[in-house]
Protein backbone atom coordinates (compact mmCIF):
# COMPACT_ATOMS: atom_id res chain seq x y z
CA UNK A 1 0.00 0.00 0.00
CA UNK A 2 2.88 2.15 0.60
CA UNK A 3 4.16 2.36 -2.84
CA UNK A 4 0.62 3.04 -4.30
CA UNK A 5 0.23 5.74 -1.70
CA UNK A 6 3.52 7.55 -2.75
CA UNK A 7 3.28 6.97 -6.31
CA UNK A 8 -0.44 8.28 -6.61
CA UNK A 9 0.76 10.85 -4.21
CA UNK A 10 -2.27 10.55 -1.80
CA UNK A 11 -1.49 12.50 1.23
CA UNK A 12 -4.61 12.27 3.02
CA UNK A 13 -6.48 8.93 4.27
CA UNK A 14 -9.65 9.11 6.79
CA UNK A 15 -10.74 5.41 6.22
CA UNK A 16 -9.72 2.16 4.67
CA UNK A 17 -12.78 -0.34 3.61
CA UNK A 18 -12.00 -4.11 3.05
CA UNK A 19 -13.98 -6.43 0.68
CA UNK A 20 -12.39 -9.78 2.39
CA UNK A 21 -9.58 -11.16 4.67
CA UNK A 22 -7.17 -12.78 2.12
CA UNK A 23 -3.26 -11.74 2.79
CA UNK A 24 -3.08 -9.52 -0.90
CA UNK A 25 -5.65 -7.49 -0.03
CA UNK A 26 -5.19 -7.04 3.91
CA UNK A 27 -0.87 -7.38 4.43
CA UNK A 28 -0.37 -3.10 3.64
CA UNK A 29 -2.39 -2.24 6.83
CA UNK A 30 0.44 -1.94 9.11
CA UNK A 31 1.60 1.05 6.25
CA UNK A 32 -1.20 2.51 7.62
CA UNK A 33 1.01 4.50 10.66
CA UNK A 34 2.19 7.39 8.89
CA UNK A 35 -1.59 8.73 8.86
CA UNK A 36 -2.10 7.60 12.63
CA UNK A 37 0.80 10.07 13.16
CA UNK A 38 -0.32 12.70 11.21
CA UNK A 39 -3.58 12.70 12.53
CA UNK A 40 -3.09 11.72 15.82
CA UNK A 41 -6.06 9.44 15.55
CA UNK A 42 -6.89 6.02 14.94
CA UNK A 43 -7.76 5.13 11.34
CA UNK A 44 -10.61 3.68 10.59
CA UNK A 45 -11.04 0.39 8.93
CA UNK A 46 -14.30 -1.28 7.88
CA UNK A 47 -15.21 -4.82 6.72
CA UNK A 48 -17.40 -7.78 7.50
CA UNK A 49 -17.14 -9.49 10.68
CA UNK A 50 -14.92 -12.25 9.34
CA UNK A 51 -12.31 -9.86 7.82
CA UNK A 52 -12.08 -7.80 11.01
CA UNK A 53 -11.33 -10.51 13.63
CA UNK A 54 -8.73 -11.90 11.04
CA UNK A 55 -7.42 -8.10 10.91
CA UNK A 56 -7.07 -8.19 14.90
CA UNK A 57 -5.39 -11.54 15.19
CA UNK A 58 -3.31 -10.82 12.46
CA UNK A 59 -2.20 -7.86 13.13
CA UNK A 60 -2.76 -7.45 17.18
CA UNK A 61 0.08 -4.69 17.27
CA UNK A 62 -2.10 -2.52 14.87
CA UNK A 63 -5.53 -2.63 17.36
CA UNK A 64 -4.15 -2.51 20.88
CA UNK A 65 -0.81 -0.59 22.04
CA UNK A 66 2.28 -2.76 22.90
CA UNK A 67 5.33 -1.79 24.59
CA UNK A 68 5.13 2.23 23.97
CA UNK A 69 3.63 1.54 20.61
CA UNK A 70 0.00 2.60 20.07
CA UNK A 71 -2.81 1.43 18.91
CA UNK A 72 -3.54 2.87 14.76
CA UNK A 73 -6.39 1.33 13.88
CA UNK A 74 -9.67 0.94 15.13
CA UNK A 75 -12.00 -1.61 13.48
CA UNK A 76 -15.51 -1.53 12.66
CA UNK A 77 -17.46 -3.90 11.50
CA UNK A 78 -19.65 -2.91 8.20
CA UNK A 79 -23.86 -3.34 8.18
CA UNK A 80 -25.84 -4.13 5.18
CA UNK A 81 -26.09 0.04 4.55
CA UNK A 82 -24.00 2.37 5.93
CA UNK A 83 -22.73 5.98 5.81
CA UNK A 84 -18.88 7.36 5.55
CA UNK A 85 -18.03 11.10 5.90
CA UNK A 86 -19.63 14.17 6.92
CA UNK A 87 -22.42 16.47 5.61
CA UNK A 88 -22.03 17.43 2.00
CA UNK A 89 -19.20 15.09 1.96
CA UNK A 90 -21.07 12.06 3.10
CA UNK A 91 -20.55 9.19 0.65
CA UNK A 92 -23.85 6.14 1.36
CA UNK A 93 -22.73 2.41 0.91
CA UNK A 94 -24.91 -0.57 0.24
CA UNK A 95 -22.91 -3.71 0.90
CA UNK A 96 -23.25 -7.37 -0.86
CA UNK A 97 -21.47 -10.46 -0.11
CA UNK A 98 -20.39 -12.20 -3.22
CA UNK A 99 -18.55 -15.43 -3.97
CA UNK A 100 -15.13 -15.58 -4.17
CA UNK A 101 -13.95 -19.34 -3.91
CA UNK A 102 -14.93 -20.52 -0.86
CA UNK A 103 -15.24 -17.61 0.53
CA UNK A 104 -17.67 -14.54 0.62
CA UNK A 105 -16.37 -11.23 0.01
CA UNK A 106 -17.79 -7.94 0.79
CA UNK A 107 -18.60 -6.16 -2.82
CA UNK A 108 -19.24 -2.05 -2.16
CA UNK A 109 -22.16 -0.23 -4.45
CA UNK A 110 -22.12 4.17 -4.04
CA UNK A 111 -23.01 6.63 -5.77
CA UNK A 112 -23.92 4.63 -8.39
CA UNK A 113 -21.13 2.55 -8.76
CA UNK A 114 -20.54 -1.18 -8.00
CA UNK A 115 -17.01 -2.22 -6.78
CA UNK A 116 -16.45 -6.05 -7.01
CA UNK A 117 -12.99 -6.81 -7.04
CA UNK A 118 -12.28 -10.63 -5.96
CA UNK A 119 -15.86 -12.72 -7.21
CA UNK A 120 -16.25 -15.93 -9.32
CA UNK A 121 -19.93 -16.07 -9.05
CA UNK A 122 -23.05 -13.66 -8.43
CA UNK A 123 -26.78 -14.36 -7.35
CA UNK A 124 -29.76 -13.47 -8.81
CA UNK A 125 -30.06 -10.64 -5.89
CA UNK A 126 -26.48 -10.01 -6.87
CA UNK A 127 -27.36 -9.25 -10.21
CA UNK A 128 -30.35 -6.97 -9.25
CA UNK A 129 -28.47 -4.80 -7.16
CA UNK A 130 -25.56 -4.54 -9.83
CA UNK A 131 -28.20 -3.48 -12.89
CA UNK A 132 -28.08 -0.20 -14.93
CA UNK A 133 -25.08 1.38 -12.64
CA UNK A 134 -22.59 4.05 -14.08
CA UNK A 135 -19.58 2.37 -13.37
CA UNK A 136 -18.77 -1.45 -12.54
CA UNK A 137 -15.93 -2.27 -11.23
CA UNK A 138 -15.36 -5.86 -11.81
CA UNK A 139 -12.84 -8.80 -11.23
CA UNK A 140 -11.23 -10.08 -14.02
CA UNK A 141 -8.06 -11.96 -13.23
CA UNK A 142 -7.17 -13.54 -16.53
CA UNK A 143 -8.01 -15.27 -20.21
CA UNK A 144 -8.12 -18.89 -18.56
CA UNK A 145 -10.55 -19.70 -16.42
CA UNK A 146 -10.41 -19.44 -12.22
CA UNK A 147 -11.78 -21.25 -9.07
CA UNK A 148 -12.19 -18.23 -7.45
CA UNK A 149 -11.81 -15.27 -10.22
CA UNK A 150 -13.56 -14.01 -13.13
CA UNK A 151 -11.80 -14.82 -16.23
CA UNK A 152 -11.85 -12.31 -19.04
CA UNK A 153 -15.00 -13.67 -20.87
CA UNK A 154 -16.70 -14.27 -17.64
CA UNK A 155 -16.34 -10.57 -16.73
CA UNK A 156 -17.74 -9.47 -20.07
CA UNK A 157 -20.64 -11.71 -19.37
CA UNK A 158 -21.72 -10.01 -16.58
CA UNK A 159 -20.96 -6.76 -18.05
CA UNK A 160 -23.33 -7.82 -20.98
CA UNK A 161 -26.09 -8.56 -18.05
CA UNK A 162 -25.50 -5.73 -15.59
CA UNK A 163 -25.97 -3.10 -18.60
CA UNK A 164 -23.51 -0.25 -16.81
CA UNK A 165 -22.42 2.69 -18.78
CA UNK A 166 -18.81 1.82 -18.21
CA UNK A 167 -17.33 -1.74 -17.01
CA UNK A 168 -14.02 -1.24 -15.28
CA UNK A 169 -11.60 -4.42 -15.36
CA UNK A 170 -9.90 -4.78 -12.31
CA UNK A 171 -7.30 -7.68 -10.85
CA UNK A 172 -5.50 -8.01 -13.86
CA UNK A 173 -3.19 -10.73 -14.15
CA UNK A 174 0.05 -9.94 -15.89
CA UNK A 175 -1.13 -12.25 -19.16
CA UNK A 176 -3.99 -9.51 -19.89
CA UNK A 177 -1.64 -6.70 -21.45
CA UNK A 178 -3.01 -3.39 -21.31
CA UNK A 179 -2.84 -2.84 -25.58
CA UNK A 180 -3.98 -6.07 -25.58
CA UNK A 181 -7.33 -5.61 -23.65
CA UNK A 182 -7.93 -2.42 -25.76
CA UNK A 183 -7.74 -3.40 -29.26
CA UNK A 184 -10.24 -6.19 -28.01
CA UNK A 185 -12.84 -4.64 -25.50
CA UNK A 186 -16.36 -3.04 -25.75
CA UNK A 187 -16.15 0.84 -26.06
CA UNK A 188 -17.51 0.92 -22.78
CA UNK A 189 -14.93 -1.32 -21.30
CA UNK A 190 -12.17 -0.56 -19.99
CA UNK A 191 -8.83 -2.03 -18.26
CA UNK A 192 -7.57 -0.51 -14.55
CA UNK A 193 -4.75 0.73 -14.01
CA UNK A 194 -2.74 2.35 -10.71
CA UNK A 195 -3.72 5.65 -10.57
CA UNK A 196 -7.32 5.43 -12.41
CA UNK A 197 -9.25 7.80 -11.10
CA UNK A 198 -13.41 8.01 -11.59
CA UNK A 199 -15.55 10.93 -11.81
CA UNK A 200 -18.40 9.49 -9.68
Amino acid sequence: IKNQLIGNKIKNLSSVIYTHEHADQTSGLFELRPFFWKYKKKINIYGNLKTINHLKKRFDYCFKSFGGYPAIVKGNIIKKIFSLGKYNEKINFNTEQVTHGLIKATAYVFENTAYISDCNDLSIVNMKIFQNLKHLVIDCLRIKKSPVHFNLDEALYVHSCLKPKKTILTNLNSDLNYDFLLKRLPKNVLPAYDGLKLNL
